[in-house]
């Protein structure tokens, strides 16, 4: 049959065989139908005549798993579920290769445009969101999508779960907080200024530069409120309250505040700030009165860390003199050194529902899980680089509606919900997972009313909506023995490599195609037969060591954070015997030896024959002359009975002969006495 098709042919999840008709529609058939085809049979063809179906090559056309029929050109991508048909949210040119991930996502794209998801639920990126010019994309096992590009191959993390904006974005300066108000999502920025996500989400426009002090230094603090108006706090500078529109509604007295400010609002709608001091914000006309709450450490400063945790009703504080807690019932206490602290000074904290307290110091690198106890006391566990803190520096640390603990360090960001918190387990996340930088400014996170996540990161800002199974990953990722080196040289791959030689140190390397959450990919790895219990790596090149000489087989599993291992990857070699034992040597030696013996043997005959022949057998001679009575009777046969044999033993006085005694039919010794004991020999018979 003729297919008179310009189009690739595609396979759908129930084998079904479909491919273009340009300009009348698509047809499909089954592929067991083309698998069985004998020359004379004819194969059935299920005919989708579709009005206005593209007509100019390259068409492809393809089924999901969700019996959404799919087709495209150069010109538009089009789709038809439950027998509707629609657009493709494409703008401008398009490709035909579309693509299906395994979860079900479709990957759709033209030269500079890429759209991700599900009908009704696509996400666009174009250029202006950094995507580069497109040749292809295709979805990864893990969630990745991996773009071709005319300049290589680049790789599209998280899709759409990570936004940022640089300086080139209305980024004009470090954020240091961000906060939601009446739709809008706010930055405090350095030199006191405020800028508000625009509509379309690409750029921070600058909605107020705070010029109601004389010297305003980065906005430390911001908080939204109900009818769209913000607090903003200004670090030594005070607090300012701003209008929808962006204008100085009230303002701090000039000179109130000497120190970094942090704001929280309880659900009663009281404004607290913290900067040298703790204190209630109420508005007086075009004053904000700040009505202090005494605190124990004279001079009081840094107040660094201030939340309200709703379901506890607690109001939590942190400063350079500890811990500082308000309950249900407006009473305060604080907590320092003197309850278990390692020092007081901290650089945030976060208060969980269940009545926890994590705590980041500030100039050490450890944390501190703060439990309080019935009698208002508190017990205090810490966390240093023993206990799985990685240093340096722990700037922040905040709870997320979920419960889930996030920090911040110089090797990247941590997440861990309580559990694994308290066992010292936490999931690193860092550029390579999507972010703009592996840090979060100290302050600056803020979770958002869907449970993503805003903060500042260096010099930009970054906004992440993590998966539900971030911390409790469901699934296995992938992993397989990728190559083998020994000795420094450089690494072959494991097809390639079935003989190892003996006496090396060797290396197996692990890959893995796993890049979503790949700074929390595991391996276990066993060596059979001689190692039968698994051992952990966080590397992928495990040092096997020297080996002993035959076969071996690896054996590997992956996880991913704290989720399921992965089914058993095996791989078998075999370590070669020392060049000493080669079988070839072994086979020389051998014959070497058997060869030595051999002729040993045969020296020592020929020996034993020339003595032969020079040296006559004097033995029967010998006998002779010495025991003349044995000799006479050796083959005699005494008293008609006994039959005399050889000589079994010689005696001073007789000697002793094999003798048979034919009446009892039986072997028996006879003794003969020599002629000097007595005048005549007589003979001694027993049996």
């Amino acid at each position: 049959m003729s297919l008179d098709s310009p189009g690739p042919l595609t396979l759908d999840p129930s084998r079904m065989l479909l491919y273009p008709v340009p300009g009348k529609g698509w047809n499909e058939m089954r592929l067991d139908d083309v698998v069985r085809w004998r020359p004379g049979g004819q194969v059935p063809v299920i005919r989708h005549p579709l009005a206005h179906f593209p007509d100019n090559p390259p068409i492809k056309v393809m089924r999901d798993y969700s019996g959404c029929v799919w087709w495209g050109n150069s010109a538009d991508t089009s789709y038809e579920c439950g027998g509707v048909g629609h657009m493709a949210p494409l703008p401008g040119a398009t490709k035909p290769n579309m693509h299906e991930g395994l979860d079900g996502a479709m990957v759709l794209h033209g030269n500079n445009v890429l759209a991700f998801g599900r009908p009704g639920a696509f996400r666009v990126a174009a250029r202006a969101n950094g995507l580069p010019g497109l040749l292809d994309a295709i979805p990864g096992r893990d969630g990745t999508v991996w773009l071709g590009t005319p300049e290589g191959l680049c790789r599209f993390p998280a899709p759409f779960r990570v936004e940022s904006w640089t300086i080139r974005d209305g980024i004009a300066d470090i954020p240091w907080s961000i906060a939601r108000s009446g739709g809008r999502v706010y930055a405090g920025l350095g030199g006191g200024r405020i800028a508000a996500l625009s509509e379309n989400r690409l750029r921070w426009n600058i909605v107020n530069i705070v010029t109601a002090f004389k010297e305003s230094g980065f906005v430390s603090g911001l908080l939204g409120a109900k009818d769209g108006s913000l607090f903003a706090s200004l670090s030594g500078a005070g607090a300012v309250q701003l209008s929808t529109k962006g204008g100085v509604v009230a303002q701090t007295e000039e000179g109130h505040s000497n120190g970094d400010m942090r704001l929280a609002r309880t659900p009663d709608g009281e404004t607290w700030v913290g900067d040298g001091g703790i204190g209630r914000l109420t508005r007086k006309g075009r004053i904000l009165k700040f009505e202090a709450h005494p605190l124990q450490t004279k001079p009081s400063g840094n107040v660094l860390g201030f939340k309200y945790e709703e379901h506890t009703q607690k109001l939590w504080a942190c400063y350079n003199g500890g811990l500082v807690v308000r309950d249900e019932q407006g009473d305060w206490k604080e907590f320092t050194t003197r309850d278990g602290l390692l020092i007081n000074g901290c650089w945030s904290l976060a208060p969980l529902p269940n009545g926890d307290v994590w705590y980041a110091y500030r100039g050490l690198n450890a944390i501190a899980r703060i439990r309080p106890t019935a009698d208002g006391r508190i017990t205090v566990r810490q966390y240093g680089s023993n206990e799985g803190i990685p240093g340096p520096g722990n700037d922040t640390m905040d709870a997320d509606q979920r419960g889930w603990l996030w920090r911040s360090g110089g090797l990247g960001i941590y997440v861990a919900d309580a559990a694994e918190a308290e066992a010292g387990k936490w999931l690193q996340l860092d550029q390579s997972d999507g972010f703009p930088a592996n840090d979060m400014n100290s302050g600056s996170v803020f979770v958002d009313n869907d449970g993503s996540l805003w903060w500042g990161a260096d010099n930009d800002l970054a906004h992440y909506t993590p998966p539900a199974d971030l911390v409790t990953p469901q699934f296995a990722p992938q992993v397989f023995v990728s190559a083998f080196s020994w000795e420094g040289q450089a690494a072959r791959l494991a097809e390639a490599v079935s003989k190892l030689p003996h006496g090396s140190k060797i290396t197996a390397h692990i890959g893995s195609l796993q890049f979503d959450r790949r700074s929390a990919l595991r391996v276990r790895y066993r060596l059979l037969p001689e190692q039968t219990s698994w051992r952990e790596s966080r590397s992928l090149d495990l040092a096997l060591g020297m080996l002993s000489s035959g076969a071996h087989t690896l054996e590997v599993q992956g996880r991913i954070f704290t989720g399921p291992w992965s089914g058993t990857e095996r791989r078998s070699f075999t370590v070669l015997r020392p060049a000493g034992l080669a079988w070839r040597l072994l086979a020389a030696y051998f014959m070497a030896a058997t060869g030595l013996a051999t002729g040993g043997y045969l020296l020592r005959r020929r020996h034993l024959a020339e003595e032969a022949a020079l040296l006559p057998d004097l033995a029967a001679w010998r006998m002779g002359a010495l025991l003349p009575e044995v000799h006479e009777l050796e083959g005699t046969l005494l008293d008609a009975r006994f039959e005399v044999g050889g000589l079994l033993a010689r005696g001073g006085f007789a000697n002793v002969l094999d003798g048979y005694d034919r009446q009892q039919q039986q072997r028996c010794a006879i003794k003969v006495f020599r002629g000097e004991v007595k005048d005549k020999a007589w003979i001694q018979r027993s049996f």
